[in-house]
């Protein structure tokens, strides 16, 4: 674990510099290989951005009043309304859109 906030943070830079994304060949369908290569790089990705807010959350906790731990609800959700906003509203269209596709 980090010993601060701060290098917390540039741990997270330096560990989301190093993830590299691999992108699909221009001229080829996506196929399940290229969801799995995704699938790896985004809890790879996550991972490292989880790591950085378990630092901030201790440090909250670290440095509270009368040794109380701090409510740290708004920070998770927060964090969850921006997934919901960013990643499983626009993935709920997808899956919508294929369904019209597949429909006979």
């Amino acid at each position: 674990m980090a010993a601060t906030v701060e290098q917390a943070h540039a741990d997270m830079l330096s560990f989301l510099l190093r993830e590299k994304p691999i992108g699909v060949c221009d001229g080829y369908a996506a196929d399940d290989d290229d969801v799995a290569i995704r699938e790896l790089h985004l809890r790879s990705v996550t991972t490292g951005y989880l790591r950085y807010i378990h630092a901030m959350v201790d440090d909250l906790n670290g440095h509270n009043a009368g040794g109380r731990r701090v409510d740290c609800a708004p920070l998770v959700t927060a964090i969850c309304r921006d997934l919901n906003e960013l990643l499983y509203k626009p993935l709920q269209g997808m899956l919508a859109a294929a369904d019209e596709v597949e429909k006979p």
